[in-house]
Parts: C-alpha cells; structure tokens; sequence
C-alpha cells in the first residue's frame, strides 16, 4: 500500500506480547488541533485521556521502551467508521418508518409503532455493528502495524523525552 494512503502516528512501546504484537501509548495530538474552533486556549480535550493504549502488530520486533511509527490504511479506517457509525442510524429510521406498517397489522397507534420499531431495529443495529467489529478483530490487515523503530530504548534522544511528557501540554492546560 501507498505511503500517502496510511495513516501515520508515534508512541511508546509499553509491552511486547507473545505473539508479535506489542502494547502502545500513543498522544492524541489531533483531539485539540482538529476542533477548529480557534478557540485552543478553551480546549480541555488533554484533561479525558489525552493518550490511547493499542494492541498493534509488531512486525518490526520493537522492543519495550521503544518510540516507533505505528500506520493503519486510510481506507479500512474510513470503512470502520462508517460501519460504525451509520448502519445503527440507517437501522433506526428503517425501523421508524417500518414500524406504522406493522402497527396497522396488530393495531397499534402509528407513533407508538413507530417509535418500538425504531427502538427494535436499532438494537440490531448495533448487533449488527458488533458482529462487524468481530470479524474486523480477528481480520488481521485492520490492524495497526508497527512501521518504523525511530528511536531505539538502548539510544537517548531528545525527541524521546519529549513524547513522554504530561498529558496536561494543549495550550488550554497549561
């Protein structure tokens, strides 16, 4: 896959696991630059977990303590999200407007039938999304992979001690 199709960010590897995979903390560096707003000095994004632990492939055998770059395709990202965030959406307005054709068959107040059927086929909805993120769990090309060991844990550098500063660094906490 194309270089500029990924999705690129850095952390700090925090576990190795037996089956080459490896535990990493990552910053959430676009949580205060992506609002828009111009209002950074009212972001209080750092202060509900500016950092994300994730289980990624360690394809390159970084070792604990590590900092590397860890990519993910731009396409199965947008794909998930969309999974995720349209079919309970798509699920409850079918189920709405379905819902008044079932309530004239038991005899049933349009709103009323209405309203259960947008409640029922959105519970599937979301049956339907958590079956989707199985499959993508266990589909191992969805998962984040470890790209690039930029500092070593035996080397020191003065980038390293920069990723490992207070989660509290947007310009609004500090």
């Amino acid at each position: 896959m194309k270089q500029k199709d990924m999705m690129h960010t850095r952390g700090l590897v925090v576990k190795n696991e037996k089956d080459g995979f490896a535990q990493v903390v990552m910053d959430r560096k676009s949580a205060c630059s992506g609002c828009d707003t111009g209002k950074m000095n009212q972001c209080k994004s750092c202060l509900i977990g500016a950092k994300i632990k994730a289980r990624v492939h360690n394809s390159r055998g970084a070792r604990e303590g590590d900092i590397v770059t860890v990519s993910m395709s731009r396409a199965k990202i947008m794909k998930g999200a969309a999974a995720f965030y349209l079919i309970p959406v798509i699920f409850l307005i079918a189920g709405a407007f379905a819902g008044p054709y079932v309530g004239d068959f038991l005899s049933i107040d349009n709103s009323l039938s209405a309203i259960i059927g947008g409640f029922v086929s959105l519970v599937f909805g979301f049956y339907i999304v958590r079956k989707i993120s199985e499959r993508m769990n266990s589909d191992q090309g969805l998962v984040p992979e470890i790209t690039e060991i930029v500092f070593s844990a035996s080397g020191s550098s003065p980038e390293k001690k920069e990723f490992v500063h207070p989660s509290n660094t947007c310009p609004g906490c500090r």
